[in-house]
């Protein structure tokens, strides 16, 4: 089955794409807007299947006009309700699936076409899930294969069950072609996650640990966990993975993390932005807290954990690097309908998500709820004025909005420009006593 999938969105993209080849092993063709699938369709005239579109990608007339031009093949429209009233007057094979039902939605259209004859294929027998290669490699052999993607969307098997490998191996197979990603059947995800988690202690024991290393590691499991908790969902043992790593970036950053010292080993950080920003706004926090005489391991305990899981259910790194509602609005024609939606509700999915872990300290989901609040009521998703912050929850939302900087300015940090720019915001309450704790920096 050849599938032509037209979503804008890069992530959210990968995402399905990966959805469809380890469900139904069918080729992908992928687009980011109608005319694009136009162009794909002229230029290369595929026999494409099935055809999936998700979002609003045009006005109501391109949209009538694409499913009227495609009338011909089985289609499926992932649409909010809005669309979904004015779809009925559309023409052709299709179906419409509610954003929130987009997976079981499309799984159970494509179905029942396959039973009825409409579609051919059948649901594939070895589901993959995607890992980063260093940090799958770090932890084999493991019981089961290993797999690589090829370009035209399909799985072949690189090392097989039991397999050791040697630096050199790796490197050679995977590095040096540029292979970020290996796969995994889902089956073994819970090996995965078992094996993660006794590297992750042995790091511990070893005690070892450098804020830098410490820091990338976070970064590479962070990433582990995202793709983990969207294939097999947030399992008691991706959240005992999640409490290991945390441990380890408290024991890296040790008793009074400095946040000068902090802010010289980040300036030049790297990598995909969720990780790295997940990563820095827990550091930072936690050098904040120092500076205002908060610190102690329960909060940097607290405040490791909602940097970690604060976005943990974002995908799109664009979108979740959007900081108001103001820019959102600004922005919002690069996104779904779907995407903006997630955004808005990402701080309640992600305190509820933390809820669910078992003796989660007291207090983390409140500063995961409340990091997109404003002193002045501009923030979601409750608008909640200063004195309804939460006072670790007020120092979160200094060191999130204080990493973002700190990863757009890089080389170019002044605090002196960062401090100038949220004056005005964090005037009141315990956000002018945060901002009075930054003044040190000026001799940074």
């Amino acid at each position: 089955m050849e599938v032509l999938l037209i979503q804008k969105d890069q992530q959210e993209r990968e995402r399905f794409v990966f959805f469809m080849e380890s469900t139904y092993g069918c080729v992908l063709h992928e687009a980011t807007q109608l005319d694009h699938a136009h162009e794909l369709i002229q230029r290369e005239n595929p026999k494409i299947d099935l055809i999936i579109v998700v979002g609003a990608l045009g006005n109501d007339d391109e949209m009538k006009k694409f499913s009227m031009e495609t009338s011909s093949i089985p289609s499926i429209y992932i649409l909010d309700d809005a669309l979904r009233d004015r779809a009925a007057g559309w023409e052709g094979t299709f179906l419409v699936v509610d954003p929130d039902q987009q997976m079981e939605g499309t799984v159970g259209a494509i179905d029942d076409w396959i039973e009825q004859g409409i579609l051919e294929g059948s649901k594939s027998e070895q589901p993959q899930v995607r890992i980063r290669t260093r940090l799958l490699l770090s932890v084999c052999p493991l019981k089961g294969d290993v797999f690589i993607r090829l370009n035209e969307g399909k799985f072949v098997k690189l090392f097989k069950q039991g397999d050791v490998f040697e630096q050199s191996d790796m490197e050679k197979y995977t590095i040096n072609k540029g292979v970020e990603y290996l796969y995994i059947q889902r089956e073994q995800c819970k090996e995965f996650v078992a094996k993660l988690g006794e590297e992750l202690k042995k790091v511990l024991a070893a005690g070892r640990l450098t804020v830098e290393g410490s820091a990338k590691l976070n970064e590479s499991v962070h990433e582990a966990v995202h793709e983990l908790v969207a294939n097999i969902g947030f399992t008691r043992e991706v959240q005992e993975l999640v409490k290991t790593q945390v441990e380890v970036s408290m024991r890296a950053l040790g008793k009074e993390p400095s946040l000068s010292d902090l802010m010289k080993k980040f300036l030049s950080m790297e990598g995909q932005y969720i990780s790295a920003h997940s990563t820095l706004t827990s550091y930072l926090a936690c050098g904040l807290a120092v500076q205002l005489q908060w610190g102690s391991a329960p909060t940097f305990h607290k405040l490791t954990l909602a940097g970690f899981l604060h976005d943990i259910t974002l995908n799109n790194q664009e979108l979740a690097g959007i900081r108001s509602l103001k820019e959102l609005e600004e922005k919002k024609s690069k996104f779904t309908a779907e995407e903006v939606k997630d955004f808005r509700e990402h701080p309640i999915k992600s305190a509820e998500m933390t809820r669910r872990m078992a003796e989660v300290p007291p207090d983390v989901d409140t500063i995961i709820r409340q990091h997109h609040e404003r002193p002045d009521g501009s923030g979601f998703p409750g608008g909640l004025e200063h004195k309804y912050i939460a006072p670790l929850s007020s120092l979160f939302i200094v060191a999130h909005d204080l990493a973002d900087y700190t990863l757009e300015a890089r080389d170019s940090f002044n605090i002196e420009v960062f401090l100038q720019s949220v004056s005005e915001t964090y005037k009141a309450s315990y956000f002018r006593k945060i901002l009075a704790s930054l003044e040190t920096l000026r001799k940074f």
